[in-house]
């Protein structure tokens, strides 16, 4: 396999020779160009796999290496670099592309990490080149939640790649965003796609009751055990099991799911006999695991073991512009299901829908859409037709708050939990955004939104 090939490009050959050296010992082959032309001429005769360029630079600047860059080849990383690190500069760096910000002196062994994810992207892009047309045709048979915002498309990119493999997966999210569905689509597109797919709730069962459904029991094992009952983990041979709600499992459950995780060997309630497993093992939960895990309510070693990679379904409100493929997605099913209601959705109740905050996410769209077909009498679901909550929602975003408003003190509240998070994470970016459980690239905008600038940005 060919070393991946980075280019640095910085006028200041101090940082130049100190960034192209931390880079070449964590393996990758470097070059160096003081010249942003030279590096412009050379990314056209060939394709590095990273780009790390300065922003200010004389001739040619980062932002026109960046856009040349991704225009040449898109799976080239850009993470650009700048000593006077404006919230404006980051927000227009990430806007044409770039993988990240960093601002000068360069904290090196986090530019190392940056390169290394950066690396892994790429390597998920190349080996998912047919993977958008995969997408769409499950999209289409029903296996994969809709929708084409940029965070949906990365989440099914990376669902994609890791589908074809045997790793274990977590997927976290608030309640009804389809975590459900997107253990279905990942199941779909694995090897074992035609063994058997097992789900347990880990909610609706506690304590033994949990136990004996997981793992099985013997006759005997306990009061009311009459029978042999062979455990949804032995069912699940060859296949997969989805482990929904997993953080509302005890600490015993949790020790032995450790074991048979660690093992993949099991022993049921009351047995002796040791069973052999060949499963794919897919999680879920609403919880904040890393909370759970500090709180004592979750076991950190089976953090670990679980948590090997994590796909987070984000909410409804970060990615609006999925509404209305969602919303004519679930009125088509519901249309077909009950038999009746409207087939299309008016642009303008496609807007007022937009605009509402969905705290239930999908479930509660799919619910609104459901009582929608059963009372609506036209063909067409228009604005009048939808509950009052999004309607009074839609006039609220069409109003300017004001001073005292409730708009305003959510806005006053977010901005000062953002301050924290930069505080607390000494204005790095990536591990704020980790923090406040956002995007890189949403931190960004809500920076430039509030106009906060780190102290002593720009002089």
């Amino acid at each position: 396999m060919n070393t991946p090939l980075v280019y640095v490009v910085d006028d200041d050959v101090d940082v130049l020779d100190l960034v192209a050296l931390r880079l070449a010992q964590a393996g990758w082959e470097v070059r160096r160009f003081s010249d942003p032309a030279q590096a412009l001429k050379a990314i056209e005769s060939e394709s590095p796999a990273l780009v790390v360029t300065d922003l200010h630079m004389p001739g040619i600047d980062g932002h026109t290496l960046l856009k040349r860059a991704r225009e040449l080849d898109s799976k080239t990383s850009v993470i650009m670099m700048s000593g006077a690190g404006t919230i404006e500069a980051a927000v227009a760096a990430m806007k044409d592309g770039a993988f990240d910000f960093l601002v000068k002196p360069v904290d090196f062994s986090h530019l190392a990490e940056l390169a290394q994810r950066a690396m892994e992207f790429n390597e998920l892009k190349r080996e998912n080149v047919t993977l958008r047309k995969e997408v769409a045709h499950m999209r289409k048979s029903g296996l994969a939640p809709a929708g084409s915002s940029e965070a949906m498309r990365k989440v099914m990119e990376l669902a994609g790649a890791v589908a074809a493999t045997d790793t274990t997966v977590l997927i976290t999210g608030e309640s009804g965003v389809g975590k459900e569905r997107l253990a279905d689509f990942i199941q779909a597109n694995s090897q074992r796609k035609n063994g058997p797919h097992i789900k347990v709730n880990c909610g609706a069962l506690s304590g033994s009751l949990l136990e004996s459904e997981l793992f099985g029991h013997e006759k005997g094992a306990f009061t009311g055990a009459t029978d042999r009952r062979i455990g949804r983990f032995e069912q699940a041979q060859n296949g997969t099991i989805f482990l929904d709600e997993i953080g509302e499992m005890s600490m015993e459950a949790q020790t032995r799911l450790l074991r048979v995780l660690q093992q993949r060997e099991l022993q049921r309630v009351g047995g002796a006999a040791t069973i052999n497993l060949n499963i794919r093992v897919v999680c879920a939960t609403n919880k904040d695991l890393k909370a759970e895990v500090a709180a004592g309510k979750f076991r950190e070693d089976l953090y670990y073991r679980v948590n090997v990679f994590p796909l987070r379904l984000p909410p409804l409100r970060e990615r609006r512009a999925d509404i209305p493929a969602l919303s004519l997605d679930l009125l088509r099913t519901i249309r077909l299901r009950l038999d009746r209601g409207p087939a299309d959705i008016s642009q303008a109740a496609l807007d007022a829908m937009a605009v509402y905050d969905w705290p239930g996410n999908i479930r509660e769209l799919e619910n609104v859409l459901q009582r929608c077909a059963i009372l609506c009498r036209s063909d067409t679901l228009d604005v009048a037709d939808l509950p009052t909550e999004i309607t009074q929602a839609q006039a609220a975003a069409s109003m300017p708050s004001a001073p005292g408003t409730l708009e305003t003190a959510r806005e006053d509240s977010e901005r000062r939990r953002i301050l924290e998070a930069l505080d607390e994470c000494n204005w790095n970016m990536s591990l704020a955004a980790q923090r406040l459980a956002i995007s890189r690239s949403t931190l960004y905008v809500k920076l430039d939104q509030y106009r906060i600038q780190r102290p002593g940005a720009g002089k």
